[in-house]
């Protein structure tokens, strides 16, 4: 009988590990290309809430009527800037030149696996905005983004200035 035979193994046996080897080997690299293309499509939205502050910048240096003098007519620029959706103004700072603002700006991407739901995810940072005077070149403007992992809560709260809005 061939199922008493000691120290050989099936031919069975061997089909059966090799197709399940390969599986595994399919299913590990699906894995680490997925996370991978994930990382990318999270590295670009952050990449993306870079460009929505530069956009907001440009969108309050060029405001019909001038320079925003009230948290209103912040507001009113931000949200056409970016939509209230993806951005929050935290703090906001007049002085007698320019303004300090404190707001967070996110994006949405695709991470993987799609386990439930649409798969959508939001990534969010926060950004400090110093408009060094009211008439600045875009260039002057100084963009700083803080730590993604960083709220903007936090941030206003190491900052003794950023106290009042």
């Amino acid at each position: 009988m061939a199922s008493e035979q000691r120290g050989r193994t099936a031919p069975w046996a061997k089909t059966l590990g090799a197709v399940l080897l390969a599986l595994l080997t399919v299913t590990v690299t699906y894995y680490a290309v997925g996370a991978h293309r994930a990382d990318q499509r999270k590295a670009a939205a952050l990449k993306g809430t870079r460009e929505d502050a530069q956009r907001f910048v440009d969108d309050v240096l060029a405001r019909d009527g001038g320079f925003p003098t009230t948290r209103r007519q912040m507001d009113e620029v931000y949200a056409t800037a970016v939509g209230r959706t993806g951005a929050w103004l935290y703090y906001l700072r007049f002085d007698g030149a320019g303004a300090r603002v404190l707001a967070r700006f996110s994006r949405s991407y695709e991470p993987f696996p799609h386990l439930f739901g649409s798969g959508d995810t939001k990534v969010s940072r926060c950004f400090t905005i110093d408009f060094p005077s009211r008439t600045a070149d875009p260039t002057q403007v100084r963009i700083t983004a803080h730590e993604p992992d960083e709220s903007c809560e936090d941030v206003a709260a190491d900052k003794p200035e950023s106290n009042g809005a």
